[in-house]
């Protein structure tokens, strides 16, 4: 309330949300949390829309959202854009993620070709991570990663 121009405090305002919304688990009050969250990282994309720390925890907090919610296409727009603006950026080991997860939703929405081309990317970039290689043999393989999406 005190720097409502701060991207970081909207961040963490967001990340303290989803600690609350972890805390009563799957229950009525859960209801109340995720929009606060998703309210706040949207604050900070507004005042920077280039801030990987809320444009990464928005996607993966909707990449979680009940699927009869519909928004796991928002999900995937965010990390799409997430991979865009990396490639601007030097390299960080966190960046990894995005391809991992956008695949994990791409895989969980049936679209297993993408998904494939999703972790082959990422591990040309991040040739050590081994959660994106293990996606990928399980998906190559003819199996699932398991669940929707990386959580």
């Amino acid at each position: 309330a005190e720097d409502p121009g701060n991207a970081e405090l909207q961040v963490a305002l967001g990340h303290a949300y989803l600690q609350k919304l972890f805390a009563v688990g799957n229950t009525p009050e859960a209801g109340k949390w995720a929009p606060l969250s998703d309210a706040a990282f949207d604050r900070a994309l507004e005042i920077d829309d280039q801030n990987w720390s809320a444009r990464f925890s928005k996607a993966v907090s909707l990449s979680n959202w009940p699927a009869f919610l519909g928004r796991a296409p928002e999900a995937i727009e965010h990390f799409e854009i997430l991979l865009e603006q990396q490639a601007a950026l030097p390299k960080r080991d966190e960046f990894a993620l995005t391809y991992l997860f956008l695949g994990n939703m791409q895989q969980a929405g049936g679209e297993r070709d993408k998904a494939v081309a999703t972790w082959k990317a990422g591990l040309e970039l991040f040739p050590d991570m081994d959660r994106l290689r293990q996606a990928l043999a399980t998906a190559e393989a003819g199996g699932t990663t398991g669940r929707p999406a990386e959580r």
